[in-house]
């Protein structure tokens, strides 16, 4: 990959000298030995090896034998939008030992750096120079910076992976603006952008899922809320179609959905068995309360869709929840139960659709989705107020195939507001290739 937003990097007897490659300010970062960050004039600075290319920062993290630089080297672009802002998928590391004393790593140290190391490898992390991938269309649009390169300042913080190893970053470009060019924004989850022909009409299909950094942890081991409203595997999925016009004004739609572990205290205790054993915490719904008070805020109206078994293991989880949301008795939520595994047995999973009808009839409309157009500048058409919430225990498969389900009944609606297709035709093929 050959960017102009591409940042040189060489090793100085402090530590490490960045610079951004096609800027011609007499400025660079400086990342010495301590982990400390400060910007320099390049001029003044002695480099004691040569200049190699790197696709960004991802932060700088502080363990007990010292600091080390996490570096994204590699990148995979995964798509465009508005025609020539790319998305990349970072595809290589490194971590930078910042200590002068190198030598000396504890194996509590060594520990952590391979936890880190497999965190990096295995987690799909996704930046872009020239859109905010933390922020759906409709919040960028109202913050006017739909057509904006990101900024830490501006973006969506709780889907800012990387938010917490910036911290120096962003406590330096609080004092020194300069530095807001080497702070990239990156998110964990999914990007792909897809530009296709449906009736020889061109359009891009989208899909990006942004995963919250709060009460972060894998399954089994992070479950249900926190004392501050955060839950487990907390997911934020936003569908984008593009309308391409040959004047050069796009239609953009968008959906999002959201989902996230039940909303209460609840865990898995490992006891060497198929099945862990299952906690249930206290039953206050303080955090609850604040956990849908956030939501609610963010995204409007709350369909909650909830998936557990209401039989054996999982039964404990979903009375939990039900009698959460009816001590709540919030009318800003609308609660609905479906028996996933007794409605989808032998895997019919068409009869998801029971459960449409069903969110149709508590007042779900297909027409309740952001759009927007793009010409000289971003104009909201539309705005989404309402955001269904899904959940399983593991807010995967059953989650996974009810939010594809919803996905494609909006995509529909779009589809033919758009004038792409006309009432009732299915563009199987073109739909098939995206999903």
């Amino acid at each position: 990959m050959v960017s102009p937003y591409m940042i040189g990097i060489a090793e100085t007897e402090e530590g490490y000298f960045l610079e951004q490659t096609s800027s011609a300010s007499s400025h660079a970062l400086l990342v010495n030995n301590s982990g400390s960050v400060s910007i320099v004039d390049k001029e003044k600075v002695q480099l004691t090896s040569s200049i190699s290319t790197i696709a960004g920062i991802i932060g700088i993290i502080h363990l007990s034998s010292g600091a080390y630089l996490i570096t994204a080297n590699g990148s995979s672009e995964v798509g465009r939008v508005f025609g020539d802002k790319k998305i990349y998928r970072i595809t290589t590391f490194s971590i930078l030992p910042l200590s002068s004393n190198r030598s000396v790593i504890t194996e509590e140290e060594t520990k952590y750096l391979e936890l880190l190391k497999n965190h990096l490898n295995d987690a799909t992390l996704y930046f872009s120079y020239e859109y905010d991938l933390t922020s759906s269309v409709q919040r960028q649009s109202e913050l006017d910076t739909l057509l904006s390169p990101p900024s830490w300042r501006t973006v969506d913080s709780e889907f800012m992976w990387n938010h917490f190893v910036s911290s120096d970053l962003i406590k330096l470009a609080e004092k020194n603006p300069i530095a807001d060019s080497y702070i990239l924004p990156v998110i964990y989850g999914y990007a792909k952008l897809v530009k296709t022909t449906i009736n020889q009409k061109p359009v891009t299909f989208g899909l990006i899922t942004r995963r919250s950094r709060f009460r972060a942890g894998t399954r089994y081991f992070r479950r249900g809320i926190n004392a501050d409203g955060y839950v487990a595997n907390f997911n934020e999925t936003e569908q984008l179609l593009i309308i391409h016009s040959e004047t050069g004004e796009d239609s953009i739609y968008s959906y999002l959905q959201i989902r996230g572990s039940v909303p209460v205290y609840w865990a898995e205790l490992n006891n060497l068995q198929y099945k862990p054993n299952l906690l249930l915490g206290p039953s206050d719904y303080i955090a609850t309360k604040q956990h849908f008070q956030r939501t609610g805020k963010k995204y409007g109206k709350q369909y909650l869709v909830n998936l557990v078994n209401q039989k054996g293991y999982e039964q404990p989880v979903k009375l939990a929840y039900e009698s959460a949301v009816t001590a709540l008795n919030d009318p800003n939520i609308d609660y609905t139960y479906f028996d996933f595994h007794h409605e989808c047995r032998k895997m019919r999973w068409d009869r998801v659709k029971l459960l449409i009808t069903h969110l149709k009839e508590r007042g779900l409309s297909d027409h309740d989705y952001c759009s927007v157009t793009i010409g000289e500048k971003a104009t909201i058409v539309s705005k989404q107020t309402h955001a269904v919430r899904t959940n399983c225990m593991d807010c995967l498969d059953r989650t996974n195939v009810v939010q594809s389900t919803l996905g494609r009944w909006f995509l529909q609606s779009e589809l033919e507001k758009a004038g792409v297709v006309s009432v009732g035709q299915k563009p199987v093929r073109e739909l098939r290739r995206v999903h």
